[in-house]
C-alpha cells in the first residue's frame, strides 16, 4: 500500500534558509494539510555512534516537536487564534494524537528536505515515527509534545537473514540484510516511500578485476555462513556488520540512499572521478541492485573559521575542543572457523524447498538436492511447523519445531525389515580425498508416535558411501567395501537427538553419498510412526577455532608506536581455504587469493590490507575534534547543510600547519536554530603504502589470540 502525504509544513532557520517537513501515512488518500504548529526546536536530526570510528553501522533519528493549545478534538474551535489547528487535526475525539501514536513502526513516514535552489527541495533525511517515543505532559493547555522518528537500521537485529542464494555476492547479502526496512511501497511517486537505493565507494578490488564495486566482485562461499552451529539463521545486524568490517566500511543514509564508504576514502577531498576510472565517484544502484549513473560530490570539505566567509562552519559556545589519540603499531582480525567447515551435502539442513506441482503430497515440500523414492513420496517430504494435510476431514498438522531453521524432513511409517532401496538420498557431496583429513558426520532425529506416549524403541537406518566402493561401518568403526546399512537406536520421543560420528579418512577418492531408509519402531510398529531428520552434515574434523590475520608496522619512523587497535572479530574473511563456508570466493566459487588497492601497486591479503588502512589512520597522533557550530550559506544564497559526507577542516590563521580534514562520526543538527554538534576524527592515509612498510602474519589457531 502506498504512502499518502498528510502534512507539508515549511519552516526556516535564523538565516532564513528554507526547510520542509512532510509526514506520510501508509494508505492515506486525501488532501495535504499545512496546519501544524511547530515547537521552538521542531526538528533535530542525529547520527550517532560511539567513539570507535571503525564502527560500521551509523543509525540516525529525528526528534519532532509540536505545540498543542487548549482543547480536545471533541470540542468546538474558535478561529481567532491561528495556532488552534494542531489540536483539531491531531487530537482526536479519544484524546490521542494519531500520527504521534502509530499502530506500527511503518505507519507514518517523515521526510525532511532543504531548499537547494528556488522551488527545489533536496531530501536531507527520511525515517519512520516509532511507537515507543511519544511524550506529552499531562497538564493544562498549552503544552509541547515530542516524538521520534528513526531510519530503523538499528532494528535489523530483530530480523534473521533470509537463506535463498547458495553463494551470494556480498552486495546482495547487504541488500538482503536491509530489505526488511527498505520499504518498497509507492515507488512510482518520489518521496512517497523509503525507496532507498545505494551508493558505494570502496577503492579496492580482487586482484585481476577492474576498478568497481568489491562487494559485487566478492562472494560468500555458502549461505551456511549465515547460520549458527545449530542451523538457525543469524540476525541481519551481525551479518551486515561483518560484511562492512571486512572492507573497513561504514553505512548510513544520505540524501535518500544507503551510503557505503570505506573509512580510508574519508581522506579524499573530492568525490569527482576526473580520470574516468572510478577512483573517487560513488557507484549508484537502485534498491534492486541495478546500476545507475555515478554520483559526484565535488566539494565536501568545509572550512572551520570565525570569519563570515561563504560556506564555512563557525564555532559557537566556546566548546570547540581537540582530543588526541595515541598512534598504534598493530591490528588483528579474528575470523571464527569452528563449526563453519563447508557441509559436503548441499542443502543438508533442508532449508531450500519447493512446493510440489499438483503431486502428492499437496501439503508438504520437496527439498532441493535430495532424491525421494517415488514409492515413498506420499509419506516422505519436508514440513514446517504449520504444514498440515488439508485433504483430511480434520486437517492434520505434521510439522514440528525444526532442529534449526524452518524445515525438517518427515518420514511416516515403520518397516520391520530394511527396505531394498533408500527413501531419501543426497549424492551432491563434494569429492572426498583419500589423502584428506578426518571427517565428521552428523544428523539430527526427532521421533514421534502420535498413538502412544512414553518411551519407544526405534532404529534409524542409514548408509554413507564414498564413490562406488567404500562404505562406513559404524559397528567396526572403519570403511569397508561391503555395502553396509548402519543402525542408530533411540527410545526418547518428541525431542531432537543429535547423532555424531568421527570418521577416518576413506581409502578411496570419490563423491560422498548419504542414504536414509524407512525407520523401524519395534515397541508398537504403528504405520503412522514419524521420524524427522534435520541438519545432515559431513565436514572436515578439526580442532581449529580461529583464523587470524595480524599486521604490524615495520616502517622505521613509526616502529616506536605503542598503541594497539582492538582486535576485529569478523564472520567472513579471505581464509584462503574454500573448505570453509565463510571463505570469500569469486564468481567461479574459487577462493580469492589477493586484493589490490586502486592507488597502490602491491597485492595484499584482504585482512592485512584493511589492517594497514586502519593503521594508516593512526600512524601518528590522531586528533578528534568536538564542538558546536553554525553553517553559513553558499554564495548563491542557499544553504548547503552539513551531513555525514561533509569533511570539516581547520582554517584559522594561527593553525595554518593543520592541513588534514576530518571525518564526522557523530552529528546533531538542530535545524531551526542552525546549531550543529559534531564529533570528528582526522582521516589520514598515505604513510604506509607498500608491503615492506608492514609485517603480515596469517595463521590458524585453536584459541582466539589476544590483542
Amino acid at each position: 500500500m502506498a504512502y499518502g502525504e498528510l502534512y507539508n509544513v515549511k519552516f526556516y532557520d535564523p538565516d532564513e534558509n528554507k526547510f520542509q517537513l512532510q509526514i506520510y501515512e501508509e494508505g492515506y488518500v486525501g488532501d495535504i494539510s499545512s496546519n501544524l504548529t511547530l515547537g521552538a526546536n521542531p526538528v533535530v536530526i542525529s547520527y550517532q555512534q560511539d567513539n570507535d570510528y571503525f564502527k560500521p553501522i551509523i543509525g540516525s533519528s529525528c526528534k519532532l516537536q509540536f505545540y498543542v493549545e487548549e482543547g480536545t478534538g471533541g470540542e468546538e474551535w474558535e478561529l481567532e487564534d491561528t495556532n488552534w489547528n494542531l489540536a483539531e487535526f491531531l487530537w482526536n475525539a479519544e484524546g490521542t494524537i494519531d500520527f504521534l501514536e502509530p499502530q506500527n513502526d511503518r505507519q507514518f513516514k517523515v521526510v525532511i528536505s532543504y531548499q537547494s535552489d528556488t522551488d527545489v527541495y533536496t531530501t536531507y533525511w527520511t525515517g519512520f515515527i516509532i511507537q515507543d517515543s511519544f511524550t506529552a505532559p499531562l497538564q493544562p493547555f498549552p503544552f509541547i509534545v515530542e516524538a521520534y522518528a528513526s531510519d530503523l537500521i538499528g532494528t535489523i537485529d530483530g530480523y534473521d537473514y533470509g537463506l535463498s542464494t547458495e553463494s551470494p555476492t556480498c552486495f546482495d547479502a547487504i541488500r538482503e540484510c536491509l530489505k526488511d526496512i527498505n520499504l518498497q511501497n509507492g515507488q512510482a511517486s518520489i518521496g512517497k516511500s523509503l525507496d532507498f537505493g545505494y551508493k558505494v565507494l570502496c577503492r579496492i578490488k580482487p586482484t585481476g578485476e577492474s576498478n568497481g564495486n568489491p562487494f559485487l566482485q566478492t562472494y560468500v562461499m555458502s549461505k551456511d555462513a549465515m547460520q549458527d552451529e545449530n542451523g538457525n539463521a543469524i540476525d541481519n545486524k551481525t551479518i551486515l556488520e561483518s560484511l562492512l568490517q571486512m572492507f573497513n566500511c561504514r553505512i548510513f543514509q544520505h540524501e535518500g540512499r544507503w551510503t557505503i564508504i570505506s573509512n580510508d576514502a574519508m581522506s579524499l577531498s573530492s568525490f569527482d572521478d576526473e580520470g574516468g576510472s572510478y577512483n573517487k565517484e560513488f557507484l549508484a544502484y537502485t534498491k534492486a541492485g541495478v546500476g545507475e549513473s555515478n554520483i559526484i560530490i565535488s566539494n565536501p570539505v568545509k572550512n572551520i573559521n570565525s570569519t563570515q566567509d561563504d560556506d564555512t562552519l563557525q564555532p559557537l559556545n566556546a566548546d570547540f575542543i581537540k582530543i588526541t589519540k595515541r598512534p598504534a603499531i598493530r591490528n588483528r582480525t579474528n575470523i571464527r572457523i569452528k563449526d563453519l567447515y563447508k557441509n559436503e551435502f548441499n542443502n543438508g539442513n533442508f532449508e531450500i524447498v519447493t512446493s510440489p506441482s499438483g503431486s502428492t503430497p499437496s501439503w508438504g515440500f520437496i527439498p532441493q538436492n535430495w532424491t525421494i523414492a517415488s514409492s515413498q513420496a506420499s509419506t516422505s517430504y519436508c514440513v514446517d511447523s504449520d504444514s498440515a494435510d488439508t485433504s483430511q476431514p480434520t486437517p492434520i498438522v505434521y510439522g514440528i519445531t525444526p532442529y534449526g531453521g524452518t524445515y525438517s524432513f518427515l518420514m511416516i511409517g515403520s518397516s520391520t525389515s530394511t527396505p531394498a532401496s533408500p527413501t531419501l538420498t543426497n549424492a551432491t557431496g563434494d569429492t572426498i580425498s583419500a589423502t584428506g583429513t578426518p571427517i565428521k558426520f552428523s544428523f539430527a532425529v526427532y521421533a514421534d508416535d502420535p498413538n502412544v506416549s512414553g518411551l519407544l524403541a526405534y532404529e534409524i537406518r542409514w548408509r554413507l558411501k564414498v564413490g562406488t566402493s567404500h562404505y562406513w561401518d559404524v559397528n567396526n568403526d572403519r570403511w569397508t567395501t561391503a555395502s553396509t546399512i548402519n543402525t542408530s537406536t533411540g527410545a526418547l520421543q518428541d525431542q531432537w537427538l543429535l547423532y555424531e560420528f568421527n570418521l577416518n579418512t576413506p581409502q578411496s577418492t570419490g563423491t560422498i553419498t548419504i542414504d536414509f531408509y524407512t525407520s523401524k519402531e519395534t515397541a508398537y510398529g504403528n504405520s503412522d510412526f514419524r521420524t524427522y531428520f534435520d541438519d545432515v552434515k559431513l565436514t572436515i574434523n578439526s580442532d581449529m577455532e580461529y583464523f587470524t590475520s595480524t599486521t604490524s608496522i615495520d616502517k622505521s619512523e613509526y616502529k616506536s608506536n605503542s598503541g594497539v587497535i582492538p582486535s576485529l572479530n569478523n564472520r567472513f574473511g579471505m581464509i584462503e581455504d574454500d573448505a570453509y563456508v565463510n571463505c570469500l570466493v569469486n564468481s567461479s566459487n574459487l577462493a580469492i587469493s589477493s586484493y589490490t588497492d586502486f592507488d597502490l601497486s602491491s597485492t595484499w591479503k584482504l585482512e592485512n590490507l584493511m589492517e594497514l588502512k586502519r593503521l594508516n589512520d593512526l600512524t601518528v597522533n590522531n586528533n578528534r575534534y568536538e564542538g558546536t557550530f553554525r553553517k553559513l550559506k553558499l554564495s548563491t544564497g542557499f544553504l548547503d547543510p552539513i551531513d555525514m559526507l561533509t569533511f570539516p577542516k581547520l582554517n584559522f590563521t594561527n593553525l595554518s600547519s593543520v592541513t588534514d580534514q576530518m571525518a564526522i562520526d557523530n552529528l546533531e543538527y538542530s535545524i531551526s536554530k542552525n546549531r550543529i554538534k559534531l564529533s570528528t576524527h582526522t582521516s589520514r592515509q598515505g604513510n604506509l603504502t607498500v608491503a615492506s612498510d608492514i609485517n603480515q602474519n596469517r595463521s590458524f589457531y585453536e584459541y582466539k589470540p589476544k590483542d
